[in-house]
């Protein structure tokens, strides 16, 4: 899967938005999407220490970021009839990082917009 940068890509829908933040060790988020296909955009910020992302659907890894500092916005496709996309931060001793995670309503309907 080839990550692009996000626009207003979702199909049918949406309106999730959820955030969370965090420190050091494992979290683990659990949310409830809508059953039709959505373009989900995760902006993150994990400051100045590296953490990482990890991004699952129905227990199938679809965005991994690795050790990562800073800033960034990642894109993938939900297929439809899944549900849970559960993102798990994992980060070292000292850090602090924040995330949002989430599709709005667009109003141009594009298929597989993260491929």
């Amino acid at each position: 899967m080839v990550l692009l940068p996000c626009g207003k890509c979702c199909e049918g829908s949406c309106n999730v938005r959820e955030d969370a933040s965090g420190g050091e060790g494992t979290t683990v988020n659990v949310y409830q999407f809508p059953l039709a296909s959505h373009c989900v955009r995760l902006s993150y910020d994990a400051l100045g220490i590296p953490d990482q992302f990890v991004v699952s659907i129905d227990g199938t890894t679809v965005l991994d970021t690795g050790s990562v500092s800073g800033a960034d916005v990642r894109c993938f496709n939900k297929p439809e009839g899944q549900t849970d996309v559960t993102v798990t931060v994992i980060g070292p001793e000292g850090t602090e990082w924040f995330y949002s995670i989430g599709c709005d309503d667009c109003p141009i309907v594009q298929l597989n917009c993260c491929d």
